[in-house]
């Protein structure tokens, strides 16, 4: 019996020795992940979390960018006033309505696009995918510039179609409520 406790107790000790190794690895590896991923950390922390918190913690005081009342805690009564806004409604009404004309042609035009353009039928696939990827190249500021430009209700060539086409009055893209989201929707595909 004292036989078979020396030989357990001599293979413990390598199996010990190896999980003790192990832990040293797994610790100056932990190490090196933390000091790799430590500028994301504190970029996130400085730049993202304390902000979020410092808001959070101003959404219950009187604080004024202008600097008007003295600072003070007014606990949950700004809420109160965001549920009584009408402001508030109406701009979660236009958000949720851009979402929901934006998400599904968002998703449904790429998807019949891609399967257009590797169809086997089509010809000139290339030049297709060019024109396709071009806008991603170009400047957002020159794109906003150059639909503001083609959406103009005088000088605009789209408007200037549509009225080549017979349509006397065309619409004004982006100054009329009713057009206002279906341009946008279409400016952002």
């Amino acid at each position: 019996m004292a036989e078979v406790s020396l030989r357990t107790a001599s293979r413990m000790r390598p199996a010990r020795a190896v999980a003790r190794r192990r832990r040293e690895v797994s610790r100056r590896s932990l190490r090196t992940g933390l000091l790799f991923i430590s500028p994301w950390i504190i970029g996130f922390l400085v730049f993202t979390f304390l902000p979020m918190l410092a808001a959070l913690g101003f959404s219950f005081t009187n604080i004024e960018i202008t600097g008007g009342d003295a600072f003070r805690f007014v606990g949950l009564e700004n809420y109160q006033k965001l549920l009584v806004d009408p402001d508030v409604w109406n701009s979660l009404k236009v958000t949720f309505v851009f979402a929901a004309i934006w998400l599904p042609v968002t998703i449904a035009a790429p998807f019949f696009l891609a399967v257009l353009l590797n169809s086997p039928r089509l010809r000139g696939s290339s030049f297709f995918r060019i024109l396709i990827f071009l806008p991603y190249v170009v400047p957002v500021v020159a794109g906003v510039l150059i639909w503001q430009s083609m959406l103009n209700l005088e000088t605009g060539w789209v408007n200037a179609f549509l009225r080549f086409i017979g349509i006397e009055n065309p619409p004004n893209w982006l100054q009329d409520p009713a057009w206002v989201y279906p341009s946008l929707v279409f400016i952002g595909i």
